[in-house]
């Protein structure tokens, strides 16, 4: 009786220990197929747009008042502007006071850059969106 109770739990941990390694293993490679499918360089698209109206990311919230004016709403952490009926933004501030947003609205797409001057040209598409 007793050794049929060894014999039952070695089984058992032994089956135990088969699915584990085969669970691990297709983890494993899984893991590595993701890794392979991020590890590809592609061209990384750089964007043509790279300031709006003198300021750019990484300026000091001084430097870009000096540029824009005087926001009509003022904030530690961001500044709005209004420059017409047509056109606003609004410059977002990390903790050291340096832009890290810059938002840009046009009402109606009236004024607005075409899109490849923003982003760089097509957009790359792909099957998951």
């Amino acid at each position: 009786m007793m050794r049929n109770l060894k014999i039952k739990f070695f089984l058992n941990l032994l089956i135990a220990v088969v699915f584990g390694l085969g669970l691990s293993s297709n983890a494993n490679a899984q893991a590595q197929k993701v890794k392979a499918a991020f590890n590809h360089e592609a061209a990384t698209q750089q964007p043509l747009y790279t300031e709006y109206r003198g300021v750019r990311l990484g300026m000091s919230a001084e430097e870009a008042r000096a540029k824009l004016g005087t926001p009509a709403l003022k904030a530690s952490d961001q500044d709005y502007y209004v420059f017409t009926e047509n056109e606003s933004a609004q410059i977002g501030y990390d903790t050291a006071h340096k832009a890290v947003t810059i938002s840009v609205d046009y009402l109606g797409g009236i004024g607005a850059p075409d899109y490849k001057a923003v982003v760089g040209g097509e957009l790359q598409r792909e099957a998951n969106g």
